[in-house]
């Protein structure tokens, strides 16, 4: 569902989405003049447009997420939680020591980019379907297909009647032990279609930290989203410190 909303004569936009297991209304930005929500299942839309009015000005004033980006030269990005430096042309200077990706000249540097993140992404998951053959029981893993995109707000998705898994993008910029977690919750669903006690049991059992893993994340993604790659290669350092 999408509302429109006026503040001081000017046009907000809502995207409204409802969850089943949604327990509270959250809201967020997503663009400039441009929010996100996502709600319980049978929230009315009258309370929706109440907790807007009631919010409009706190959510004006929230920062703006700084990703996803264009990529440019110079640039220093994050693979699977290490910083990876852009450079671009035949004349690129390699710094010693500094992982990089050179980008030719002639091709656009954030498609390369993408290209780049997309084929680390399907290496990784390549290797993970190798390793977890076998997990769940009503499918071959390796009968499965899988995509990898860019996502507005999931980390991944399953379509257990197809066998489609797919995948945000923005995964490849996480430490690749958050990789896995996504992975197994989404072939768990091969399995148990929905959240229900069951689903639970399996993924306790397929990743015996995954709750952690998943406050980890959603930390580092506000890191990423607000602060950019600098801020998520900062939490990532302060992690390290902490463990």
């Amino acid at each position: 569902m999408r509302l429109i909303k006026h503040h001081d004569g000017v046009p907000y936009a809502f995207h409204v989405t409802r969850r089943r297991h949604q327990q509270r209304i959250v809201m967020r930005p997503s663009r400039p003049g441009e929010f996100r929500l996502t709600v319980p299942k049978r929230t009315s839309r009258r309370l929706i447009e109440a907790v807007i009015e009631e919010n409009i000005d706190r959510l004006l004033a929230m920062p703006m997420p700084t990703y996803p980006a264009e990529f440019e030269a110079g640039d220093t990005i994050s693979l699977f939680g290490k910083p990876l430096t852009v450079l671009v042309g035949k004349g690129a200077s390699p710094v010693s020591g500094v992982k990089q990706v050179v980008v030719p000249p002639d091709i656009d540097t954030s498609r390369y980019i993408r290209r780049v993140l997309t084929d680390a992404l399907n290496e990784a998951v390549t290797q993970l379907v190798k390793r977890h053959e076998g997990c769940v029981r009503r499918r071959s893993l390796g009968s499965l297909r899988f995509t990898v995109r860019p996502m507005k707000s999931k980390f991944g998705s399953c379509r257990p009647d197809t066998g489609r898994v797919t995948l945000n993008l923005e995964l490849a910029h996480y430490p690749e032990p958050f990789l896995e977690m996504i992975f197994l919750h989404e072939i768990a669903h091969l399995d148990y279609p929905n959240h229900q006690e069951g689903f639970y049991g399996l993924m306790d059992k397929l990743s015996p930290n995954h709750r952690s893993l998943r406050k980890q994340l959603n930390r580092l993604r506000h890191a990423l989203l607000y602060e950019g790659f600098a801020g998520l290669l900062t939490a990532l350092k302060d992690g390290e410190r902490h463990d």
